[in-house]
């Protein structure tokens, strides 16, 4: 599976909730393995089509940063 465009997808997502401060957020600097556990709990048993998910993704990460007041599971994602 090419999964960089899913990497860069949740990269861009994870920088973006941690910019938001929110509670329960993890350190700054840890920004990159935060996404690589991002990306392991998004291709547990599914498949991603970069033409069909990535926008859904992205308004995925969207809803996210407009509604969360703590820091998200990867779950919450998936459900949105």
């Amino acid at each position: 599976m090419n999964d960089a465009w899913l990497r860069r997808e949740i990269a861009k997502g994870v920088a973006g909730l941690l910019a938001l401060r929110l509670d329960g957020a993890p350190a700054a600097d840890s920004a990159t393995k935060t996404a690589d556990i991002w990306l392991v709990a998004m291709t547990k048993g599914r498949d991603w089509d970069e033409g069909k998910d990535a926008g859904r993704i992205r308004k995925a990460f969207e809803t996210l940063f407009a509604t969360c007041e703590r820091w998200p599971a990867p779950a919450q994602l998936l459900r949105e």
